[in-house]
């Protein structure tokens, strides 16, 4: 069997244009939770699976199979304080999951990558996003890597020389620091209920979405993705695609019938920002070769950014809906829902689109 440690890396400091490194940066990865005093975090979702806080000991250099592996390894190494570890040795308990021993390598990574890309997601749902992970390590932990033998350390990269941002830093409740004991519960909790969904559904573009809006690559790249994991989740016919996206989020989101409203106007005009990102139209246009403070954003660029986040918000509240319902919509469940909202607003529609 094998262990599995998946590096959590903050996303700030140690990088172009922001050489300070700050106390409060350790946060961005080092997960605590209110009245805990085990620094050791277990999740009792899955056995043997738990956050552990990481401080560099000894030499790792020669640890890795691929020589050039330490490399990519070493430039996240000042901003990973915390690592989340698998160890499968009991995952083929007859009791827990009795095909797994007889899983192959692939398989078993699989099985181990998803646990993990949940529990990832659950924190980031639960607003604990400064960090990434930047790479898992396959054989030990990162806290005993300087125990390792020499050239025993498979390292999966996921995000080499990257510099990620977190939109949502600047406001305190989308953004957390700590958790309170509550907060961690809700985490296991939406962590179970997503690890089933993603076991029996197409979660891959609303994944992707979710990972890639923390990455660091141009607001266009960002705002089409998010939309294809919207289209995911609502399933939108090739044809009227616009309609049915107006119609089929208000529904699933709207409170009441002034909510639904808004949200139809509000997606309206965040989908054709995302045709513009989509079809080659100026979006987002920011000079990267100055820093961050100098004004180097024009009011639209600003407008498009915020369109953006307004977009994985509405990704982020219907996975939350489907969470909940511990399912995913089906095709008729959506058909009915955009039938009754054309049927409750018809002014809202021109002739020519009903």
């Amino acid at each position: 069997m094998t262990v599995y440690s998946f590096m959590m890396t903050g996303i700030r400091g140690n990088r172009p244009l922001d050489p300070e490194f700050k106390a409060e940066y350790m946060f961005d990865s080092f997960l605590t939770v209110e009245g805990n005093d085990d620094p050791i975090i277990s999740v009792p979702t899955f056995p043997d699976v738990f956050f552990c806080p990481f401080l560099p000991k000894g030499s790792t250099v020669d640890k890795f199979v691929n020589q050039w592996d330490y490399p990519h390894f070493a430039i996240h190494l000042p901003n990973t304080f915390c690592e989340l570890v698998i160890d499968d040795s009991r995952w083929g308990d007859p009791e827990f999951m009795p095909d797994y021993a007889s899983h192959n390598e692939r398989e078993k990574w699989d099985t181990v990558k998803t646990v993990a890309s949940s529990l990832i997601i659950a924190l980031r749902l639960c607003h604990y996003n400064r960090f990434i992970n930047s790479m898992v390590l396959v054989g030990s932990t990162l806290n005993n890597l300087h125990l390792a033998p020499d050239k025993s350390i498979k390292l999966y990269p996921f995000h080499p020389i990257s510099h990620p941002m977190c939109p949502f830093m600047e406001d305190i409740s989308r953004s957390k620091i700590t958790f309170t004991n509550d907060d961690f519960k809700q985490v296991i909790a939406t962590h179970l209920k997503l690890y089933k969904l993603m076991h029996t559904a197409d979660f891959e573009p609303v994944t992707i979405a979710l990972g890639e809006y923390y990455n660091d690559s141009h607001p266009r790249t960002k705002m089409v993705i998010i939309w294809s994991g919207i289209e995911c989740l609502v399933k939108p016919p090739s044809v009227g695609i616009r309609k049915a996206l107006k119609t089929r989020i208000s529904m699933i989101l709207g409170k009441d019938r002034e909510d639904k409203t808004r949200i139809f106007k509000k997606v309206a005009k965040l989908y054709d920002t995302r045709c513009h990102a989509t079809h080659g139209k100026a979006f987002a246009k920011i000079d990267y070769s100055k820093k961050p403070t100098e004004v180097n954003i024009q009011d639209e660029t600003i407008e498009h950014l915020g369109a953006m986040m307004d977009s994985y918000e509405i990704l982020e509240e219907l996975l939350w809906k489907m969470i909940h319902n511990e399912r995913m919509y089906d095709n008729e469940e959506l058909e009915l829902m955009q039938e009754e909202f054309i049927s409750e607003f018809p002014d809202l529609f021109p002739k020519q689109e009903k």
